[in-house]
């Protein structure tokens, strides 16, 4: 765990374990006594905060984290403490709502995930309920997605180079 300055404010950077080494999330600068010690953390729970292959963080409501592991193809969502609060996809969910997981993105009304082996973007709600999925008809090789304030939702393709505005008409 380390500090520096970000901006105009300061911020913790908690570092998780994974295959790799360890992962860099930054979190508010908290007082002393709310650290928590990761490294006893993790040996309790080791199935869950081993990030195989994380490969996107978004950061949602009550300044919670959303780390996207590709290799378990699940969202693993951390506290402001660094502690994991929950499991969003593989054993978290039967059946697992995500084939894949390439990249996410926190918007006003939820979380997105994009699945490029289902070439879908599923629509989450922060607390991992599937509320609809989109673009299984429109997308060929997904990359990366935002999301706007107006709850637009941006996919680059890399099949044919392009950014598409997905259509959110899922009523």
């Amino acid at each position: 765990v380390g500090t520096g300055a970000a901006g105009s404010g300061t911020y913790q950077k908690t570092d998780l374990p994974c295959a790799a080494g360890t992962f860099a999330i930054p979190t508010p600068l908290l007082p002393q006594n709310y650290a928590v010690k990761l490294d006893a953390y993790a040996q309790v729970y080791a199935d869950v905060t081993s990030l195989s292959n994380p490969v996107d963080v978004a950061i949602g409501p009550a300044d919670r984290v959303y780390v996207a592991d590709a290799t378990g193809a699940r969202v693993v969502v951390f506290n402001r403490l660094g502690q994991v609060i929950q499991l969003i996809g593989e054993k978290a969910s039967r059946p697992n709502p995500f084939r894949s997981v390439a990249a996410l993105a926190a918007g006003p009304e939820g979380l997105y995930v994009l699945d490029p082996l289902a070439r879908q973007v599923h629509a989450l709600t922060y607390e991992g309920v599937s509320r609809f999925s989109f673009g299984e008809s429109s997308l060929r090789l997904p990359v990366s997605l935002a999301v706007d304030r107006f709850e637009r939702v941006f996919v680059a393709d890399q099949a044919d180079h392009a950014s598409r505005s997905l259509s959110l008409d899922h009523a």
